[in-house]
Formats: structure tokens, sequence, C-alpha cells
């Protein structure tokens, strides 16, 4: 379901639209292992059914609109790397946290380059942070505040419903 791009630069994207493509050059799929392709391929498939076009554009047009606004700049930047990991998220419970790891840093040290404006790639976000994400996650910790909140809530929803269920005469 990919375009191959006969070109020797090591690129994988996708172009959204009505009918969305991911395109993979020839020299992504020689520098990736069979399970790494698998995986960068279900990343872009994942943006495509996501539709993560659409979470990203109303941003995009906001920072060309207002260039200047670092603060813009900065909250699109963060997005668009939610969106990365979101995708990536996908593609690590298909194929493994590993495959895609080892293709993200095979992207970053061949230096991505030339993908097209308006297409979801790796070159767009900072691909470290990702890597470090998929090869060293973190566990997920529950705030100390929370089981108290869980105890007032329960609290307070089995007052209110005694109210009702018992009489007052």
């Amino acid at each position: 379901d990919a375009l191959v791009l006969d070109h020797p630069a090591a690129v994988a994207y996708c172009l959204p639209g009505r009918t969305p493509h991911i395109v993979v050059s020839a020299g992504a799929r020689r520098m990736l292992t069979p399970a790494e392709l698998a995986a960068v391929l279900a990343h872009e498939r994942a943006h495509v059914r996501e539709r993560h076009d659409l979470v990203v554009a109303p941003f995009q047009a906001l920072r060309r609109l207002l260039p200047r606004s670092t603060t813009l700049t900065r909250v699109c930047a963060t997005i668009e790397l939610l969106v990365e990991m979101c995708a990536d998220d996908k593609a690590a419970r298909k194929h493994g946290r590993e495959p895609l790891a080892s293709a993200l840093e095979r992207f970053r040290v061949s230096g991505v380059a030339g993908t097209p404006a308006g297409a979801l790639a790796v070159a767009d976000t900072p691909v470290q942070a990702r890597i470090r994400r998929l090869r060293q996650p973190q566990r997920a910790r529950l705030p100390l505040v929370w089981p108290l909140a869980c105890v007032l809530l329960l609290t307070a929803l089995s007052t209110s419903a005694s109210l009702f269920a018992v009489p007052l005469q």
C-alpha cells in the first residue's frame, strides 16, 4: 500500500488528503531491515488512519499566520511531537519498540532530508526524544493525590445516593 520513490535518499512519509498515500524511497528500503520497514509503514499507516494531518493543520496554519510567535512555534512543535509519538505507539504495539527505534536511529544517522511540505515525516520532529522514549519507556505512576481524590469522590457519590435511598420519614 506504499508508493516506492526511486531515490537514493532514505525517506518515508505520508501525504494526507482525500486519498492519502504512504511514500517510501528505494534508499529507505535498502537501508532498513524487513522488521524495521514494517514498523515504519505501520507508523505511517497510523498517521493516515487516525487523520493526524487534521490535528496538526490548524496549528501549522496559525504558525504561518503568526511566524514571529515563539510560544506558538513551541506549541506547534510539541503537538507535532505528540502526534509522532502517537503513531510510534501504534506501530510499536504491532511490531515492537526496538524495530521502530532502530529504524528511527538509522533515519537520524542518515540525515533525513527532502520531505515535501505538508507531509508527516521523521524530519519534522526531535527524533532522539522519540528513540529514547521507545527504548526506555516510563512506567505510568499514579500521583499520590489520586487515591485521596477517589475516596472523596466515592464518599460524595455514596452520600448523595444514600439521601435518595433512605426514607427521611
